[in-house]
């Protein structure tokens, strides 16, 4: 019997190499337009898969992959004879290989597209051919990762069927987070809703969580802009779990007391303020909020919103400092220099740019064990805020 891949992906990453492995590993290649387009300009033999099912693309394309012959061939289990007997009197072949990443929903919010544009962006053949080859996983290949490729071929070539069972899960969780992207952007107020959905993409591993026996890694919320995990880190070692966090909280801090006349700086150690002040000149600042608390303040994380020039560098490496994270909107190049000629501690101190705040609203989720606390974020302007008290 004649093996059968489907190849209809957005990122066209490795396609073209994929497909000709496997097609002179003897598989039959179907693929839709675009991706076909690709791989015959690679001179990979490719069928469309309204020639293999006859029946043509309708709706502008939104029906083309919906067909017996297309889920009858991912969902049906080769070791049951009762299928292989309903599948042979439909004339449906059963597809061991099926490569799918989708349409650029999240791409298509980011570039300020129109909801119309939105929805159409929202697939739909691609997902239900995914979960279909995800639950037939002992028969199926399903690749949504371009780097599981490789890794697939030498499956094929071991007859590794382990390695099914381990794209099954990504597989389900890559059409989990599309879904929960969308939920996200066509939703009013999440909180409302039976259930909440977070879509968040693992940006980087770490190297340990809050202790060291404990793995953690960074996420992003693909929608937003600012915040700690867009930072760009452009000097130091590796960040920490405990650095996010406390960089987190001065950041936010620190622009939530930004306004006219202001440049606002914040110290915070372990989850503890140490200071924080909000003068004219942001080198002044530090020194106003490194004098609340000089002694917690050694070792903790500084927030300088808006740009960190020599000078406020020059303040902030004062004699019998140090500092294990600097976030700033911006830091020029001669700041930098100051940082990586420190003697004692330039070496270690990590600096982020974080740009400017966006004021974008997000959920405030705080995990329990069997839960979750989830509240919207606090955009309070604090132009309404009162000093009641000099002391």
């Amino acid at each position: 019997m004649t093996k059968i891949a489907i190849l209809s992906v957005t990122d066209k990453t490795g396609i073209a190499e994929f497909a000709a492995a496997l097609s002179s590993r003897g598989y039959r290649i179907l693929s839709t337009g675009g991706t076909a387009k690709v791989l015959r300009g690679a001179s990979v033999d490719v069928e469309n898969i309204s020639d293999y099912t006859g029946q043509d693309e309708i709706l502008g394309g939104r029906v083309k992959t919906l067909h017996p012959k297309i889920h009858g061939g991912l969902l049906g289990d080769t070791s049951d004879d009762g299928h292989l007997a309903e599948m042979i009197a439909h004339g449906i072949a059963p597809i061991e290989v099926l490569a799918v990443n989708l349409y650029p929903f999240e791409e298509t919010v980011r570039a300020g597209a129109s909801r119309e544009q939105e929805i159409e962006n929202i697939d739909i053949g691609g997902p239900a051919m995914i979960r279909a080859a995800a639950k037939n996983a002992a028969n199926v290949f399903v690749i949504t990762d371009p780097n599981d490729y490789n890794r697939t071929l030498q499956a094929i070539d071991d007859n590794n069927s382990e390695f099914r069972i381990s794209l099954q899960a990504k597989a389900f969780a890559h059409t989990a987070f599309y879904d929960a992207l969308i939920a996200e952007r066509l939703s009013a107020n999440r909180l409302e809703m039976a259930t909440v959905t977070v879509g968040w993409r693992n940006a980087k591993l770490l190297r340990y969580g809050e202790n060291p026996h404990q793995a953690a890694a960074l996420c992003k919320s693909p929608f937003a802009t600012g915040g700690i995990p867009n930072a760009k880190q452009v000097w130091g070692k590796e960040i920490s779990y405990n650095n996010v966090l406390d960089a987190d909280a001065a950041w936010e801090l620190a622009n939530d007391l930004t306004g006219e006349n202001r440049s606002p700086v914040v110290i915070i150690k372990h989850g503890n303020p140490c200071g924080a002040a909000w003068l004219p000149d942001a080198s002044n600042s530090f020194r106003a909020a490194l004098s609340s608390d000089p002694i917690s303040a050694f070792g903790g994380i500084i927030a300088l919103p808006g740009n960190l020039n020599k000078s406020h560098a020059e303040a902030i490496t004062q004699k019998g400092t140090f500092f294990e994270v600097i976030v700033c909107g911006d830091i020029e190049a001669d700041a930098l220099a100051v940082f990586k000629d420190r003697s004692g501690w330039g070496q270690n101190v990590r600096i982020l740019e974080a740009g400017t705040r966006s004021s974008d609203g997000f959920l405030s989720i705080r995990t329990l064990r069997g839960g979750a606390l989830v509240q919207e974020a606090d955009t309070t302007d604090p132009a309404g805020w009162s000093v009641v008290t000099d002391d």
